[in-house]
């Protein structure tokens, strides 16, 4: 399976809502009425079937 850059991931969760950086480094992320939690990623790809189940996807 392939894998996203974080920061790909990240820059298109800043265009579809509104994302926060917590002080710990997660990300408060908001689309619509829903705001979920994002911690990134300890190397920076994010793999694809991660993103595809994720909750706020």
């Amino acid at each position: 399976m392939r894998n996203v850059e974080w920061r790909h991931v990240r820059s298109l969760l800043e265009a579809a809502g509104t994302v926060v950086e917590e002080p710990n480094g997660k990300l408060l992320v908001t689309l619509g009425p829903e705001t979920e939690v994002f911690v990134p990623p300890h190397g920076k790809d994010v793999d694809v079937q991660q993103l595809l189940t994720c909750g706020a996807c």
